[in-house]
């Protein structure tokens, strides 16, 4: 009796078994994983291939062709990745809620602020753990930024040598947009495209401004984005973000 008759009979070999047990487990121990956890791989490869055959050309190329208005107008766009006013916005809104929640001053709309409080303490948490891991990366990567390469030609990464200057990856300011359009987009899922064109557009600011490289963006994005939705699940409650699987 060969193995297919045996399969279509049901009855599997002892070696087959093993085999086909091993590969669930593998695959079981994969899927396990958060789906935002599993897009860190192709992020990673997509930011080495960067390095490799991006990064400089198109620094090289955005420094040359970004001047005048349209350069003016990427700066303050650029601008919008600036965290203090986010981080300010929400320990006001979830001041704010708790102080309302607490006085029972708006008794009618106790669940709309205790959900507004939930996302805010989302926010500055997404804020401070995707901070502490770009601001680790920068400072152990060392990475030049571009301005290093137009006027010494230097280019690559001097890790563990913490020197002012050496911050280029990953890009601060695409973390904090993403946390912010991320938290946004739980909160308001329909409106997701919107955020992220938004954000993406932040993002890209840096690259066309050449304050950054294009990884640098690509993984500080990821990061921003990766830090809200693996924090959520522990400060929102079901109905919160339907877009979001507990």
């Amino acid at each position: 009796m060969d193995n297919q008759t045996i399969a279509a009979n049901g009855i599997m070999p002892v070696r087959e078994r093993r085999i086909l047990r091993a590969r669930l487990i593998r695959v079981q121990s994969v899927t396990s994983l958060p789906l935002v956890v599993q897009a860190g791989l192709p992020v990673f490869i997509f930011a080495m291939l960067s390095m490799a055959a991006i990064d400089p050309a198109l620094a090289m190329l955005m420094k040359s062709h970004v001047t005048g208005e349209f350069a003016r107008i990427m700066r303050a766009i650029s601008d919008l990745g600036i965290g203090t006013g986010y981080i300010a916005a929400s320990a006001l809104g979830l001041a704010g809620a708790f102080f309302c929640r607490r006085m029972k001053l708006a008794p009618r709309h106790e669940a709309v602020l205790a959900r507004l409080q939930r996302f805010c303490l989302l926010s500055l948490a997404g804020f401070a753990a995707s901070g502490a891991v770009v601001n680790l990366t920068k400072l152990l990567a060392g990475r030049h930024r571009p301005r290093d390469l137009f006027g010494q030609s230097e280019y690559g990464f001097a890790p563990f040598k913490f020197l002012h200057g050496l911050d280029s990856f990953p890009s601060g300011h695409s973390q904090t947009i993403f946390v912010v359009a991320t938290v946004f987009a739980l909160a308001m899922p329909k409106r997701w495209r919107s955020l992220g064109l938004a954000a993406s557009l932040v993002a890209a600011s840096r690259v066309v401004m050449t304050n950054h490289y294009l990884s640098d963006v690509v993984v500080g994005s990821y990061v921003g984005i990766a830090a809200v939705l693996l924090i959520a699940p522990f400060i929102l409650k079901d109905g919160d973000a339907p877009a979001l699987r507990y």
